[in-house]
């Protein structure tokens, strides 16, 4: 992947990659994937059906604000245009616990 996401950066290019099908075996080092945008949905994951995008913050910036004007600065809130699903963000906090529980297991054991 990071070749390809390279070769497509020196032709001017804008990489976007589709993570849906890998993320569910590990998690990606997407700075060292080189992609530009990663894309993926958590319900493949331990989530609620929910998309995550990781975008560079150069091009974040780049793109035209989609959210409410009063947000236009903050790069977090661009691209939501109705703002968050308060539900499904409470949601995905159980993500980080579950990450963080099996990151705890495995120091423990070691």
């Amino acid at each position: 992947m990071a070749e390809i996401t390279a070769k497509a950066r020196a032709a001017g290019a804008i990489s976007v990659v589709d993570g849906v099908a890998a993320v569910p075996h590990g998690l990606p080092d997407v700075e060292a994937l080189g992609a530009d945008v990663y894309l993926f949905s958590t319900y493949k994951t331990w989530g609620p059906h929910q998309g995550v995008m990781v975008i560079r913050p150069d091009l974040a910036k780049r793109a035209e604000n989609q959210g409410h004007a009063f947000n236009a600065g903050e790069i977090h809130k661009r691209l939501t245009p109705a703002g968050p699903d308060h539900a499904q963000i409470a949601a995905l906090a159980g993500i980080a616990d579950y990450l963080d529980s099996i990151t705890t297991a495995i120091s423990t054991a070691t």
